[in-house]
């Protein structure tokens, strides 16, 4: 019932603004007995599958999975017109003409059953789908400029662009997969692509960080969530730099890792790998699952509850490339959870020195560089192995 009154909600807000579009620069002609709607005007123009399209898609991918995406771009439609209000305009035709152009335009013709067409005078018109129009719009503010967050990475013309370096391939936006960016410092960002096209719902959150000119991938989380249960798998990887990846090379990371759900939990937790897949530690968050999947990305400090070790000497590898990487923050986490619980590991104490040095925290590094020079002594070690920014980094 939900969505058969999304349709209808959908063709009573077509029909309304479509009435409007009459005085917005369409005019309907009829060339070779087929209606044809004629632009003169600039403006946003937007269309829906109609009931032979609808009748089409339900035979080919089934009613179910049809009324999940046709929901999901009701969503998206919705966010479109709160923020364009009139400026919206239904196309009357499936066959449009822009006059000043000499262009036509054949809608069944596109790869996106729901879309927006934007069109400026003296240009050919630009096809979005709702889910790319929506991203647009969220990256622009009221005077039609760039947020200031979107210096270090931004999404345009369907490329990641990261310190004005474009990457092509990575950004899929189409009516079952939509790409999202979220810039969380100068120097940190998340890549998310949501699946839309089943009952089950799937992101996968790539997280990057730029260090020394160079961007790398430090994790890629793979989300699902359904009425059987839910799963959460975490993949740090090692020195992975992005260069000319695409969107089937991040999809392929962690593609064989278990896929079983585990029933819903009153708080959520999530399964942590090592790059070569070796399962290393388990995190368990104070929110639900139901939360942690529909705000990924996660701000995960704010909600870990506790961290199980599976195999610490991985765990260590992990927080060292993550601290290699640039990810402190993240590597500090890791090695105060693998000091926790044996204080008289020698190698965590100068990882953790080392990334806290980096993450511009001083006073704690001179503490733990002074915690490792002591247990390297204690422990008869070999001294002459200590690092000479070890005693450098104490005066």
């Amino acid at each position: 019932m939900k969505y058969i009154y999304t349709i209808i909600q959908l063709s009573i807000l077509s029909t309304f603004i479509s009435c409007k579009g009459q005085e917005k620069g369409q005019a309907n002609v009829i060339t070779n007995n087929q209606a044809q709607v004629t632009i003169t005007k600039d403006g946003v123009y937007y269309y829906t599958p109609n009931i032979k399209v609808i009748d089409s898609l339900k035979k080919t991918m089934g009613e179910k999975s049809f009324y999940v995406i046709a929901d999901d771009n009701n969503a998206y439609f919705s966010e479109i017109s709160q923020k364009l209000g009139n400026n919206l305009i239904k196309l009357k035709s499936r066959n449009v003409y822009f006059q000043n152009e000499n262009f036509n335009l054949n809608i069944d013709s596109l790869k996106n059953y729901w879309g927006i067409v934007k069109y400026t005078k003296g240009n050919k018109p630009v096809i979005y789908s709702f889910i790319d129009y929506n991203l647009l719009l969220s990256e622009i503010n009221e005077n039609g400029n760039k947020l200031k967050n979107n210096d270090l990475a931004r999404i345009e013309n369907k490329s990641l662009f990261v310190n004005k370096k474009e990457y092509k391939g990575l950004i899929i936006n189409e009516m079952s997969l939509s790409t999202s960016l979220e810039t969380v410092d100068e120097k940190s960002f998340f890549l998310t692509y949501e699946y839309n096209a089943s009952s089950t719902k799937m992101k996968q959150v790539y997280s990057f960080i730029c260090k020394n000119n160079a961007i790398y991938l430090i994790s890629k989380e793979i989300l699902k969530y359904s009425k059987e249960g839910s799963l959460s798998n975490k993949v740090y990887l090692k020195n992975y730099k992005l260069t000319n990846q695409l969107y089937n090379d991040l999809e392929d990371i962690g593609s064989s890792l278990n896929d079983s759900f585990s029933e819903n939990k009153s708080f959520a937790l999530t399964n942590l790998y090592d790059n070569v897949y070796k399962r290393i530690g388990v995190v368990n968050f104070t929110i639900t699952n139901d939360d942690k999947f529909m705000t990924a990305p996660l701000n995960e400090g704010k909600y870990i509850k506790d961290i199980k070790i599976i195999d610490t000497d991985k765990l260590n590898d992990v927080a060292y490339y993550l601290e290699q990487s640039g990810a402190y923050k993240e590597s500090i986490l890791f090695l105060n959870e693998i000091i926790d619980n044996n204080p008289q590991r020698v190698v965590a104490w100068l990882n953790l020195a080392d990334a806290q040095w980096a993450d511009n925290k001083k006073k704690d590094a001179k503490l733990s560089y002074k915690k490792y020079i002591y247990l390297m002594e204690v422990q008869k070690k070999d001294i002459k192995k200590i690092p000479k920014r070890a005693y450098e980094r104490i005066k």
